[in-house]
């Protein structure tokens, strides 16, 4: 989605996400087991800052994503987007 992976820092060895942290990302359907310290914050950081924005979620994100839309939208115009992605499958699966 864009986000390029902060520089590793040597005060951030050893250091684990918190639980509300991890249920943060994880809410966002992202793998915190999968990442270190310093990626989890930067997800977080990138998450808070697309919600002050008004920006759609990181799952709404990925999806547009994968259909090669536009991300950078708000939650209300990805949510239409998606779904008319899902009618456009429906009506090809039903016809």
């Amino acid at each position: 989605l864009g986000v390029r992976p902060w520089a590793p820092r040597a005060w951030n060895d050893g250091k684990t996400l918190s639980a509300k942290q991890t249920a943060l990302l994880q809410k966002q359907g992202i793998d915190p087991g999968s990442l270190d310290y310093a990626q989890g914050k930067q997800l977080i950081a990138e998450i808070c800052r697309r919600w002050d924005e008004g920006l759609c979620s990181f799952k709404q994100a990925r999806l547009l994503a994968r259909y090669n839309l536009p991300t950078n939208v708000s939650r209300d115009e990805a949510s239409r987007m998606i779904d008319d992605v899902v009618r456009t499958k429906w009506r090809r699966a039903s016809a």
